[in-house]
């Protein structure tokens, strides 16, 4: 998808708190949430050198530490996303990202 794509609207999604339909369900969405669930998804996505930030409060960017990356706008694509720039992907019950998220996130809980 090219950037202005990301400007015309967006899908309603599970993951927006109070969702309606289009674009009106983005706008219902705290800037604050928006921004904790964007650190939250880039401290996973680190795990495969990928990053992921909010653009314009309606998509997400993906990025690898090659440079390349992906727009997109809701959960689903955004996992693709990852899939897509991490060609490993993320397996959350392997060791290897349990310790990753331990140490990032101080230990077992």
């Amino acid at each position: 998808m090219c950037g202005m794509c990301g400007l015309w609207g967006t899908v309603a999604d599970w993951s927006i708190p109070g969702t309606r339909s289009g674009r009106a369900a983005v706008a219902a969405q705290p800037v604050a949430l928006r921004m904790a669930q964007a650190r939250f998804l880039s401290g996973i996505a680190a795990y495969g050198g990928v990053t992921v930030r909010d653009w314009m409060h309606a998509s997400w960017i993906v990025e690898n530490r090659s440079g390349a990356s992906l727009i997109v706008e809701g959960m689903p694509q955004l996992w693709d996303a990852i899939g897509t720039l991490m060609p490993s992907g993320i397996d959350p019950l392997s060791p290897s990202f349990i310790a990753f998220m331990e140490a990032k996130h101080g230990g077992a809980t």
